[in-house]
């Protein structure tokens, strides 16, 4: 790849970030599909949102760990139960969704034993089909929740054109607790196409551009003041390449590039200004 096409494809990154990050904010201001998202209604009954799938196991609606709202859910699991796992669940009509993208999102945390093999918690959604044809179906087996601290964690699964229902819970192997909160159904938009007419940026703004990517990486990768898994990064992809786009000339460049980059590596300021320098 050569430079000229280096500037375009980060050209193109900043406008898909846009259009991805503008999709995700339109799903979570849609409808959630879930009746006691927030599991604010104890205790289950037959009438519950949420029911228990039947087993030796303890649910109880949590009033001190919590998430989000007055109350948790927890569900208890201990040595010698006779139950494969313990879980939880609600199920929806699938008709109306036929043919779109839900994503099932959770906060949830585990408290288990040390235990040889599968252990650990995760939501599960499953989409069940017409005459029995297997469906949608995750259960996180593959990267079980086994995190003591509140996590957000989310599945996303096409709904079948002839699926009949769509059910999403919570579910614990092993031995000990796990909690889950602040929990939602949506269908999620379809990520529209980018839009040709849109003007190609200026060679003034894709050197803005190549600036910001290259001091990205080397502040976050390779600048030992700073966290690469800082939640604060993704936010400063979309925003900050906005603004750092917007600069006319290099020391506005560069005082851009240092508001943005300097709080992303407490301690290190001047090997910040340093790379910026360097790349602006």
């Amino acid at each position: 790849m050569n430079f000229q096409e280096l500037r375009t494809v980060l050209a193109a990154w900043t406008l898909a970030m846009a259009v991805a990050v503008g999709a995700s904010a339109r799903a979570q201001d849609g409808q959630n599909l879930l009746r006691d998202p927030g599991f604010e209604a104890p205790p289950l009954t037959p009438g519950s949102a949420w029911r228990e799938i039947p087993g030796d196991f303890d649910v109880v609606f949590d009033a001190v760990d919590v998430r989000e709202g007055a109350t948790s859910l927890r569900l208890d699991r201990r040595a010698g139960s006779t139950s494969a796992f313990a879980a939880v669940a609600q199920a929806i009509d699938a008709k109306p969704y036929r043919g779109q993208t839900v994503r099932f999102r959770a906060m949830a945390r585990t408290a288990l034993a040390p235990a040889p093999g599968f252990s650990g918690g995760g939501l599960w959604l499953r989409i069940d089909r017409e005459g029995g044809a297997r469906g949608f179906f995750d259960n996180m087996s593959d990267r079980p929740i086994r995190s003591g601290d509140w996590a957000a964690y989310e599945i996303t699964g096409q709904v079948a054109g002839d699926a009949t229902r769509i059910t999403a819970g919570f579910l614990l192997n092993g031995v000990g607790s796990g909690w889950i909160d602040a929990a939602s159904l949506e269908v999620v938009p379809d990520i529209p196409a980018a839009d040709r007419s849109v003007e190609r940026p200026t060679e003034d703004r894709l050197a803005n551009l190549e600036a910001f990517a290259r001091v990205y990486g080397a502040v976050r990768w390779f600048s030992g003041a700073s966290d690469p898994q800082d939640p604060r990064w993704v936010t400063l992809a979309v925003e900050g390449v906005r603004d750092v786009e917007e600069a006319r000339e290099p020391s506005e460049l560069a005082n851009r590039l240092l508001r943005w980059f300097e709080p992303m590596a407490p301690g290190g300021c001047c090997q910040v200004k340093a790379t910026i320098g360097a790349f602006s």
